[in-house]
């Protein structure tokens, strides 16, 4: 939505007789979604498909990036739990 073709993006497919096991879940990141998959009927896996850049980045960008990442999966795992950023220097 509101994006040109080969803008980049991420995706997860699954079949549809897995559709009544599957829970999107919403993440407000254009970069990381999830799914939630309910296994048996007290047992889920949470599947995330992240969106990295490989090249042109610096380690500073990439690390605010995952930063931002396990920001965003941290409050799906326990909305009570906060991430903040450890300064190294």
């Amino acid at each position: 939505m509101g994006r040109k073709m080969n803008e980049g993006g991420v995706a997860l497919l699954w079949r549809k007789s897995l559709a009544n096991c599957i829970v999107p879940l919403e993440l407000n990141d254009d970069r990381i979604i999830g799914i939630q998959l309910q296994i048996s009927p007290s047992d889920y896996i949470v599947i995330y498909q992240v969106y990295l850049p490989c090249a042109n980045y610096s380690n500073d960008c990439i690390r605010n990036l995952f930063l931002s990442f396990m920001i965003c999966i941290a409050s799906i795992v326990s909305p009570s739990v906060i991430v903040e950023p450890h300064d190294e220097s």
